[in-house]
């Protein structure tokens, strides 16, 4: 059966997404608020969850929730909470926690005043997908094996004008839901639907996502700038353990393939993962592998949370450990090591319009600037500002007497 909502005097459109669906309810004023007309869910027998949230234009604050009727009576209210992860600029956004059980109407209150232009988002997990089962943890340092965008989602498209930036930092999340669930690929397609069609984001706010089972789902592509870090996402890898380690533990199978997930990444970006590093957009000095709350400490960032959880942030020490015992890492780090005792100074990383590259002894000398594919793009004068304004967004490397010195990304406004 295919899945979808009836709704009682609503008028609604399917967007981006097949199992997700918009409807924009009328409130009228009650004693308690303002109530939407109860809405009459047709949904499959088999549903795993129902994904709930909510967004309108009105930038004012307003505080929304939602109950349910089961079997004739209705349960408490509960909150949708405010999107605080970032903000598209022209909207707030919602989300509750998934429903489960099986009810027959759902129900909104608005209790501050009627909310005008306001979209309800449900996304229907209704078994489409079945699990990936398990994956062989690899000590290699390429990229681990793993659930792709078509794995999970054959119509959730990848941002086609991405910002690219240069890792130098991973940052640590949990979902704080979904801590057991036989459908994990829908709860990714659901957490695409949440950050695109009601947060208004160019794509799934992670790069990474890993499940209890320890299966790793790609999220935005890697070198592509993600939405996870309270507003000061540059120069960071996003990687969201799906699961709420407010008070449980993450699967050892998941610990495993976050530690095999960092030290590609790490290895991949020159990351020294026992060390800290200051990190620019936040303007301030961090674990170059932090939990998400880490941010809280940048006046810049423009949230407080306790993600990724006590459990899992305590944690983050034994992983950084872990990480550094993986013997590719250690090649990693050591081959580049004397590289780095070379005292290049390459700034801004992502550049827009100018790169400095600089050298103790090397100024006046010429590097070059080459692609992805090796092609050569450009001289740059070392000791100086070089010009980069011509050369399009994208991933670039430095190349001084044929050695690779720095990875940087070039962003075009």
């Amino acid at each position: 059966m295919k899945a979808k909502l009836l709704l009682i005097g609503f008028l609604f459109s399917i967007k981006l997404c097949s199992q997700g669906y918009f409807v924009a309810p009328e409130f009228y004023p009650s004693d308690d608020g303002f109530i939407s007309k109860a809405i009459d869910a047709d949904i499959p027998s088999d549903y795993s969850f129902l994904g709930v949230s909510a967004f309108h234009h009105d930038l004012s604050l307003r505080i929304l929730e939602y109950r349910i009727l089961v079997d004739g009576s209705w349960l408490p209210w509960v909150p949708l909470v405010k999107n605080h992860e970032g903000h598209a600029s022209d909207r707030i956004a919602y989300e509750g926690p998934p429903i489960r059980q099986t009810f027959s109407l759902i129900q909104f209150r608005q209790v501050c005043e009627n909310p005008a232009g306001l979209s309800i988002r449900f996304f229907i997990a209704n078994h489409s997908h079945t699990d990936s089962g398990s994956i062989e943890t690899r000590g290699d340092c390429e990229m681990p094996e793993h659930c792709d965008r078509a794995c999970w989602c054959d119509s959730c498209p990848v941002d086609p004008t991405p910002e690219f930036t240069e890792p130098t930092h991973i940052i640590v999340h949990h979902s704080a839901g979904f801590t057991e669930s036989d459908n994990f690929k829908d709860v990714v397609a659901y957490y695409y639907d949440l950050h695109v069609n009601t947060n208004g984001w160019d794509d799934i706010g992670y790069n990474w996502l890993i499940d209890a089972n320890g299966i790793i789902y790609m999220g935005r592509p890697d070198d592509y700038q993600g939405a996870h870090f309270s507003c000061i996402n540059e120069n960071t890898v996003g990687i969201c353990m799906i699961g709420d380690f407010s008070m449980t533990d993450p699967s050892d199978e998941a610990i495993r393939s976050l530690v095999s997930l960092i030290a590609f990444e790490a290895s991949d970006h020159t990351i020294d993962v026992l060390e800290s590093s200051y990190h620019l957009t936040g303007d301030f000095l961090i674990e170059n592998i932090s939990g998400h709350r880490d941010g809280n400490d940048s006046d810049n960032g423009c949230s407080t949370t306790a993600c990724p959880g006590d459990n899992l942030y305590g944690l983050l020490a034994f992983i950084r450990e872990q990480v550094s015992e993986v013997p590719c890492y250690q090649e990693t780090i050591s081959s580049t090591s004397g590289l780095h005792s070379q005292k290049w100074t390459i700034f801004p990383n992502p550049s827009s319009s100018r790169l400095y590259v600089g050298h103790k002894d090397k100024s006046g000398q010429t590097a070059e600037l080459i692609g992805g594919d090796g092609s050569f793009i450009s001289k740059l004068t070392i000791g100086q500002d070089n010009t980069v304004d011509q050369i399009p967004s994208g991933v670039y490397f430095i190349k001084y007497k044929g050695q690779i010195i720095e990875k940087i990304v070039v962003t075009q406004p």
